[in-house]
């Protein structure tokens, strides 16, 4: 099944992932996909997993999003506390898909899936290499997979994700009509 249809008029979609800086091109694709769908009436919000309230909001104007906070050192119980609001907040919202912005993400969305008892499918959509992303592996976690580039998507098959289960998805680029001079000798 491709992202295309599974979309649909009212849809509700869920956005997860660590907290971002708020300032990476990442945002940007992030912002500029909420506010496509918005346009398509399709509702959007994000869920956070954050350590620290340092995370620049600025790029979340006109979003709406939640996060869980937690600074727990242990790193088995930072996740249960994470899992556990973000499973109270699926069954809150109810979205009708969950993408995953990092591969920890996808972990913690299957997880708290299970817990929460709503069935709908997760989505990976990392945005760097999974070569040097530590808990790469948790990427086997999503049941679906958009990858932003060819190579994106061979790491995903070297993990053990399906060629079936994954739809290379370039990031969207605003286009210009400006032609940028070339530079002087």
């Amino acid at each position: 099944m491709s992202f295309t249809q599974l979309m649909r008029v009212s849809m509700k979609i869920a956005f997860i992932g660590e907290a971002v800086s708020g300032f990476g091109g990442m945002e940007t694709v992030i912002r500029d996909v909420i506010t496509t769908f918005r346009q398509q009436h399709i509702q959007s919000e994000m869920f956070f997993f954050c350590r620290n309230d340092k995370m620049d909001k600025g790029w979340l104007e006109g979003i709406k999003y939640s996060c869980s906070f937690s600074n727990i050192r242990l790193g088995f119980l930072r996740r249960a506390k994470h899992i556990h609001a973000l499973s109270k907040w699926l069954q809150e919202y109810q979205p009708d898909i969950v993408i995953c912005i990092d591969v920890i993400s996808c972990l913690f969305a299957a997880k708290a899936r299970k817990k929460s008892g709503i069935d709908m499918p997760v989505f990976s959509w990392p945005h760097f290499s999974l070569d040097h992303k530590k808990h790469a592996e948790y990427i086997t976690c999503a049941d679906y997979h958009l990858a932003i580039s060819s190579g994106i998507k061979q790491q995903m098959i070297n993990r053990g994700v399906a060629e079936s289960t994954i739809n290379v998805i370039f990031n969207p680029v605003e286009t210009k009509d400006s032609v940028i001079p070339a530079p002087e000798e």
